[in-house]
C-alpha cells in the first residue's frame, strides 16, 4: 500500500483476514442454473423465496385480488433473489413471472424462479 506522499506502508494484519461464510450460507440451496454463489456473495435460498411468494399470494387471496405487480428494487430482491430491473407478476393463483428488462443473464442465475422473461420495454407485459 502507498501513502499519497509515495511513502510504502505494510498492510496490517487485521486488514488481510479472510473469514469463512456462516455455515448456513454454506449450505445454500442451488438455484435453476445450479448456482450456490455468484461472485463474493450466497444467493438467498430457494425455499425461502417460494414461502414468501406463498405469503403473498395468500394475502392476495383473501384480499379478493387477481394479482400483485411488484416493482420496487426492495420488493424484487426480496421476492426474486436479484435486484435486476424488472416487474415481478405475483398471480393469486399460479406460478409468479419476472419480466427482466436490464441483466437477464444474472437474474436467471440469481432468481430461483423458473417463470423469468427478457423485456424491453414494460409495455410488453401487456403482452403476457
Amino acid at each position: 500500500m502507498t501513502h499519497a506522499g509515495g511513502v510504502r506502508y505494510p498492510v496490517p494484519i487485521y486488514l488481510r483476514f479472510q473469514a469463512d461464510f456462516p455455515k448456513s450460507y454454506q449450505e445454500l440451496e442451488k438455484n435453476l442454473a445450479g448456482v450456490e454463489e455468484v461472485g463474493m456473495y450466497a444467493l438467498t435460498p430457494a425455499a425461502e423465496i417460494h414461502a414468501r411468494i406463498a405469503k403473498l399470494q395468500a394475502g392476495l387471496r383473501s384480499a379478493r385480488l387477481d394479482a400483485a405487480f411488484l416493482v420496487q428494487n426492495a420488493d424484487l430482491f426480496y421476492f426474486t433473489g436479484s435486484i435486476q430491473q424488472g416487474i415481478l407478476v405475483v398471480p393469486a393463483e399460479g406460478e409468479p413471472v419476472y419480466f427482466v428488462r436490464r441483466v437477464f443473464e444474472r437474474a436467471v442465475e440469481e432468481s430461483p424462479l423458473s417463470n423469468v422473461r427478457r423485456i424491453a420495454s414494460p409495455k410488453e407485459v401487456t403482452a403476457y
